[in-house]
C-alpha cells in the first residue's frame, strides 16, 4: 500500500507530536522533582490525547509550508 504525501506527512508529525509530548511532561517532572525533596509527583494533564493532536497538527501544517517553500524555491520558471 502507497502512502499519499499527506498521509506522510501527518505520521511524521503525529510521531515528533508524541516525542515532543513526552519530553515536554518528562522535564515538567524533573522540575517537580527538583523542587519536591523525597518525595514524588506524577504529572498528568488528562489530556495527552489532545495536547498531541493539536501538536501534531501544528508540526504538519509547518511541514506542508516548508514543502512548499522548498518547490518555489526550486521552481525555475
Amino acid at each position: 500500500m502507497t502512502k499519499t504525501l499527506d498521509e506522510y506527512i501527518a505520521h511524521a508529525a503525529r510521531e515528533q507530536a508524541e516525542r515532543d509530548y513526552l519530553k515536554l511532561m518528562g522535564d515538567v517532572q524533573g522540575k517537580i522533582n527538583d523542587f519536591v525533596v523525597g518525595e514524588f509527583f506524577e504529572v498528568s494533564t488528562g489530556k495527552k490525547e489532545e495536547i498531541i493532536t493539536a501538536r501534531a497538527e501544528q508540526i504538519e501544517i509547518n511541514m506542508k509550508n516548508k514543502l512548499v517553500e522548498m518547490l518555489v524555491d526550486n521552481d525555475d520558471r
